[in-house]
C-alpha cells in the first residue's frame, strides 16, 4: 500500500492493483481496511481475488469513495449456456461434447469462452455449421510452446 499513498511523478492519477487478497494475512488486510477509510485522492486501488474473502465485507463498510464489482466465473451450467449462445448467435451450432471439452480446457471465464467461440466461428468462415469435438484443434486449446534455443537451425 505504500505505492497507493505515494503521489505519481508522471501523472495526476495512479492505479494500484492488489491481486490475490484472499491470501493476505490479517495484519495486511487491516492495512487495506485502514487505507480505504482515507484513500489518497490521486490513487485508484483495485483489489482482486479469485474468491470473495470474508474481509471484503469489512473493507466495503469502511470505504468512503469506492465500488465493488463482482466478476465471478460461471457455474458449469452458465458456462455451457453462454458458450452455446455465442455459437448460436453466429448462426452455428455446437455439440454437447465439444462444449464440455472447451469448458474443461478453457475454464469458465466469460471473456475466454467468448474468445474461443469467436475463434471457432472464424475457423468455420462464418458458415452456419455444426461445431464438433475435433474443431477444438482450431483454437488455442491445443497450442504448444517451443523453447527457441532448442529449435533446429535452418542452416
Amino acid at each position: 500500500l505504500s505505492e497507493a499513498n505515494t503521489s505519481s511523478v508522471f501523472s495526476n492519477l495512479r492505479i494500484v492493483i492488489l491481486d490475490g487478497i484472499e491470501t493476505l494475512k490479517a495484519d495486511e488486510l487491516l492495512e487495506i481496511v485502514n487505507y480505504v477509510k482515507d484513500p489518497s485522492p490521486s490513487t485508484r486501488l483495485v483489489l482482486m481475488s479469485d474468491k470473495k474473502p470474508l474481509i471484503s465485507d469489512i473493507i466495503a463498510k469502511n470505504m468512503t469513495q469506492c465500488i465493488i464489482v463482482n466478476f465471478a466465473k460461471f457455474t458449469d451450467d452458465e458456462a455451457r449456456t453462454f458458450l452455446r449462445s455465442q455459437i448460436e448467435k453466429a448462426g452455428a451450432s455446437i455439440s454437447p461434447p465439444a462444449i464440455e471439452i472447451i469448458i474443461e480446457i478453457a475454464g469458465k471465464d466469460a471473456a475466454t469462452l467468448k474468445n474461443e467461440a469467436d475463434k471457432l466461428i472464424a475457423y468455420h468462415h462464418g458458415k452456419k455449421t455444426s461445431i464438433k469435438e475435433s474443431d477444438r484443434k482450431s483454437t488455442r486449446l491445443n497450442s504448444s510452446h517451443t523453447d527457441i534455443s532448442r529449435m533446429p537451425s535452418s542452416a
